[in-house]
C-alpha cells in the first residue's frame, strides 16, 4: 500500500499515514496523463484573434463600375480584399480550439497523475492547517517547516478564510479543493500536501474504477 509522510503544521513528524491503492497506487500511464494534460490546456485557449474577411466588411454591394468598357480591371465590390478598407485575404479566423475528453479518462489519468507524485515521493500530508488570524507570513512559516517553496499545490477540503487569504500572496503556492484537482494541477506541481480529510474526500472522488 502506497505511503506519505504525515506531518502537524509545525514540522514535527507524526508517522506516516495509508493512501488509497485505489487512488494512489495505480498503474502510470504517461500516454493517458499526456493526452488529458494536453486536452486540458487547449479547453483553456481563449481563441480570440480574428481579422475580417470580405463578408464581414459592411459596404460594398453595389458593383463600382460596369463590368466591360471602362478600360479598368473588372471589380464585384469595394470591399474586395485589393481594396483599401476591403477584407483581409487568409486571415486569422476564430477556431474553436476544445477537446471533450471522456469521464473515465479524466478520472484515469487523475489516478494515474496522483500514483506517479507517489512514486516521486513528492506526497506530504498536514494533519490540519489553522491559523488565529490572516497572515502571510503565519502561512509562509508552516511551508517552510515542512521543506516545501514554489511549485507547492496545497489541496485541501475546506480551508478557512484565514488561511485562504494567508496563502494567496505567496509566490509559487497553489490552493486547490479536492473536488476541482485536475491532471493539469497535478502533473504542474512540483510537491502536493494534501491536509489529511482531503485523503478520504480524494478517495471517495477517484477511488470507484470507472
Amino acid at each position: 500500500m502506497p505511503k506519505a509522510p504525515l506531518f502537524r503544521q509545525d514540522g514535527s513528524s507524526v508517522g506516516e499515514i495509508d493512501l488509497p491503492e485505489s487512488v494512489f497506487g495505480c498503474e502510470v500511464r504517461p500516454g493517458l496523463i499526456h493526452q488529458v494534460v494536453v486536452s486540458q490546456r487547449a479547453n483553456q485557449r481563449q481563441a480570440t484573434k480574428m481579422t475580417k474577411n470580405r463578408s464581414h466588411v459592411s459596404g460594398g454591394g453595389k458593383k463600382p463600375w460596369r463590368q466591360k468598357g471602362t478600360g479598368r480591371a473588372r471589380q464585384g465590390s469595394i470591399r474586395a480584399v485589393q481594396w483599401v478598407g476591403g477584407g483581409r485575404a487568409f486571415g486569422n479566423q476564430t477556431y474553436n480550439f476544445e477537446q471533450d475528453i471522456p469521464r473515465k479518462m479524466k478520472r484515469g489519468a487523475l489516478r494515474a497523475a496522483l500514483s506517479q507524485k507517489c512514486l516521486d515521493q513528492a506526497v506530504l500530508v498536514v494533519e490540519s492547517i489553522a491559523l488565529p488570524e490572516i497572515k502571510t507570513k503565519a502561512f509562509a512559516a508552516i511551508l517552510k517547516n515542512l521543506n516545501l517553496g514554489s511549485g507547492t499545490l496545497l489541496v485541501h477540503q475546506g480551508l478557512t478564510e484565514k488561511e485562504l487569504l494567508s496563502a494567496r500572496n505567496i509566490e509559487g503556492v497553489r490552493l486547490i479543493r479536492a473536488a476541482d484537482l485536475s491532471t493539469l494541477d497535478t502533473v504542474e506541481a512540483r510537491s502536493l500536501l494534501l491536509v489529511r480529510d482531503t485523503v478520504e474526500a480524494l478517495e471517495k472522488r477517484l477511488g470507484a474504477q470507472g
